[in-house]
């Protein structure tokens, strides 16, 4: 089964999204029907709070750019082709570290913004077409998960360098997504033996205590073509969002309950969303709305539902991406316009920024705070 069970069943547990959607006062449905974003945005050379902000994305001629805290850097390597970055703030380095496909030799690397660049689990080749996703326990040492190439089986990379093969196979051309959970991490990713959302989870200092369980409780399907987005916190359970539905993609999410809900909200069927966790505790989605191809944001918790920017275009075959500043009680967005395929950020107080960096078409960019 490809796509998330239908409701009406006895065996399956859904609870329904809060009714009252509330798009944000001032904002009205027909303000994002344009394919690009207004002009309203500012070009700026740096962003509000932009020491907090580290954003990675796929360049002209798909070279690996990376923007750490103001600085622009270009560390000079080409990043596969249909790969997307993952960058994880440091905190208590003050730095973030970028992981990447390096297309000379199709295997992880880790860009550091202080300028150090390594490679990591050297013997496992990457799964072309597919993306690493990066976090930290301690905030000092990145732990990566991808897919191998030759098995297509999960693997993640702690915090010394060590790859861990999990012995799952994913769904090939899938690439997974991990967070931290509390005192434990997560990763979210599409199973082959049956198609379906799974979570693997390991405690943070001791990965030997570790269990899989269906992401949704009785299994839930994903889009063709699409990935699942998990955020959590030090003190904060996960949440997962994702691109499902049975006829039409529909923005689906998981919960800390780790039940799904349909929100019922077309999501744009080759997009994915992106889940973000404040330091309030609040839980935002980021994603790219079908009906009108604009950047959206979905609160969980309350289930108010806003423009992201004021009708912003999101470029075809694209995905946002979101972080939340420590702190800050707030979160940004990046994503590639359409139209203009140049990076473009929505800061914590919903204002558009075109940064006016070309990023290479069909590409999504990563951002960390």
């Amino acid at each position: 089964m490809s796509l998330p069970r239908t409701t009406g069943r006895s065996w399956w547990r859904r609870s329904a999204l809060v009714v009252a959607l509330v798009v944000t006062a001032g904002l009205t449905a027909q303000g994002a029907q344009a394919a690009a974003p207004r002009a309203s945005g500012s070009r700026v050379a740096a962003l509000p709070e932009s020491s907090y902000i580290h954003i990675s994305f796929v360049g002209a001629n798909r070279q690996l750019r990376v923007l750490a805290a103001g600085e622009s850097q270009m560390p000079g390597f080409t990043v596969a082709e249909n790969s997307r970055t993952a960058t994880f703030r440091l905190k208590n380095l003050q730095r973030s570290d970028t992981a990447f496909v390096n297309a000379a030799d199709n295997r992880i690397w880790v860009h550091r913004s202080n300028g150090v660049d390594r490679q990591v689990a050297p013997g496992y080749p990457v799964q072309p077409g597919t993306s690493p996703s990066i976090t930290s326990y301690d905030d000092l040492n990145p732990i990566i998960a991808f897919q191998d190439a030759r098995t297509h089986d999960l693997i993640w990379v702690d915090g010394s360098g060590v790859p861990h093969d999990t012995g799952f196979e994913m769904m090939p051309g899938a690439s997974p997504s991990i967070t931290r959970n509390g005192l434990n991490i997560v990763i979210v990713f599409q199973r082959s033996a049956d198609e379906l959302l799974w979570r693997y989870e390991f405690q943070g200092t001791d990965p030997s205590r570790d269990f899989l369980t269906y992401a949704g409780i009785a299994g839930l399907g994903i889009q063709p073509g699409t990935n699942p987005s998990a955020s959590g916190y030090a003190f904060s359970p996960a949440q997962i969002a994702f691109n499902g539905g049975n006829v039409e993609p529909h923005l689906w999410w998981i919960g800390t309950d780790n039940i799904g809900h349909d929100s019922g909200i077309p999501i744009e069927r080759d997009s994915s969303p992106a889940m973000v966790t404040t330091s309030r505790n609040e839980h935002w989605i980021a994603f790219k709305r079908a009906t009108d191809h604009a950047l959206w944001g979905l609160n969980t918790d309350t289930g108010q539902l806003r423009y992201i920017g004021n009708g912003l275009g999101v470029a075809p075959g694209t995905s946002p991406a979101a972080a939340a500043p420590l702190g800050l009680g707030t979160f940004y967005t990046a994503f590639q316009a359409a139209g203009v395929n140049t990076l473009w950020t929505v800061d914590g107080s919903n204002t558009n920024h075109d940064l006016g960096i070309n990023m290479m078409p069909g590409t999504s960019p990563s951002i960390a705070g």
